[in-house]
């Protein structure tokens, strides 16, 4: 036995370690890791481990581009579709402003919700929601 014991020190220590592997995976992998909180006892800690792809000479995210192109596409298909010509090529990350004179920014899309797909941040109170794509159609600038 060894009579190492995990405590607040060692986490620090660990998770300082891991960053420098971390920087490792982003230089030859294209792969960012990151860890969530940890929780602990003396003999074993666990923590969520996140991998994500990232665009080598920018560091974003490569998920946010499918998402991207997700949206415009769920825009300008179907029955009430926008003119391709008038939904911003970068529609992630625009803003648009809604009847009640807030101002949202589309941060996201999740093709796996039917209803509530585009998800939003206020711009004034940093507060997400989620919207139909029918909501985004209306405040779009045509």
């Amino acid at each position: 036995m060894s009579g190492r014991i995990i405590d607040r020190a060692f986490l620090s220590q660990f998770r300082q370690d891991f960053e420098q592997v971390s920087q490792l995976f982003l230089e030859k992998q294209g792969v960012r890791l990151s860890i969530g909180n940890i929780s602990f006892d003396s003999a074993q800690a666990h923590t969520r481990l996140e991998i994500r792809v990232v665009d080598a000479d920018t560091g974003v995210p490569t998920g946010s581009k499918y998402e991207n192109e997700c949206l415009r596409r769920a825009l300008t298909t179907g029955p009430r579709a926008l003119p391709i010509a008038n939904v911003p090529a970068e529609i992630i990350g625009s803003e648009v402003e809604a009847t009640d004179c807030n101002r949202y920014k589309i941060v996201g899309y999740n093709s796996r919700a039917p209803k509530y797909c585009v998800m939003l941040e206020s711009t004034a109170t940093g507060r997400r929601s989620r919207a139909s794509s029918g909501f985004i159609k209306r405040f779009i600038a045509c």
